[in-house]
């Protein structure tokens, strides 16, 4: 436990919405590592940041379909 330390800024999951080629909204999450995760902009009402995959999950987003990174080549799944 921290106590009386300033914790700074660090990466943290990106979940935001969106609207489908259909038009249908979507609830997608990125990962730090992910191929958009730094075009991502966290600005509408019910997006957020997210601190673990669960709360992505819970909070009704799921992981972004096209993503590039370490964790693909070994084949890994983030819970």
């Amino acid at each position: 436990m921290l106590t009386g330390k300033i914790i700074g800024e660090f990466p943290r999951i990106k979940c935001n919405i969106n609207k489908d080629e259909n038009g249908n909204e979507t609830r997608i999450y990125h990962l730090p590592m992910d191929q958009q995760y730094d075009r991502t902009k966290i600005d509408k009402k019910g997006e957020l940041f997210a601190f673990t995959v669960k709360e992505a999950m819970d909070n009704g987003f799921r992981r972004a379909k096209r993503y590039f990174g370490v964790y693909v080549m070994y084949n890994v799944t983030l819970l």
